[in-house]
């Protein structure tokens, strides 16, 4: 078996590159189907808070708006699902199973996860949209050490905010 070549200072050359540098590089934002929605999500500004509600109607009421869902309304689709698909089996490979619920729904424990999901006509629309939802969100203080005792003197701020509008 002859040894790998080495690549190293040397030009490596690349299939996609014309495509790319030329604009007709195909990406999946270009794919346009008929009848195709779009989907946004609200996602969560704080790494730990309590969602104590979720207000969806005015997202709901807005033209082009498809459908908005929250946990609430996923009922008993609401479950944890698996957040990797587990590799094939290798020797030697230990693999630990990871699962991620689809929305939150009583408790965000990181900023970005999602809270609402809003379908619509054009990806515009949706992210408009979630302007249109009111989110009241307990954040949590966390501790600065995984050992320190938890007290009652822990402050806490409730807000209700609306997403924030989408930029151009």
């Amino acid at each position: 078996m002859a040894p790998p070549p080495r690549l190293v200072g040397k030009r490596v050359l690349r299939n996609e590159d014309a495509r790319l540098l030329t604009g007709r590089a195909l990406f999946v934002d270009d794919v346009q189907l008929e009848g195709m929605l779009h989907v946004a999500f609200l996602r969560s500004e704080h790494a730990h808070a309590r969602v104590k509600g979720i207000d969806v109607a005015a997202a709901r009421r807005r033209p082009g708006v498809v459908a908005v869902y929250t946990a609430a309304d996923l009922g008993d689709y609401w479950r944890p699902g698996p957040l990797l698909v587990p590799p094939p089996p290798i020797p030697g490979l230990e693999f630990h199973a990871c699962t991620q619920v689809p929305l939150v729904k009583d408790k965000a424990r990181h900023v970005g996860e999602p809270i609402a999901m809003v379908v619509a006509e054009s990806r515009y629309v949706a992210e408009d949209a979630l302007a249109d939802i009111t989110a009241a969100r307990r954040w949590c203080m966390s501790s600065s050490s995984p050992t320190a005792p938890r007290t009652s003197s822990r402050k806490r701020a409730t807000t209700t905010r609306r997403a924030p509008p989408r930029t151009k």
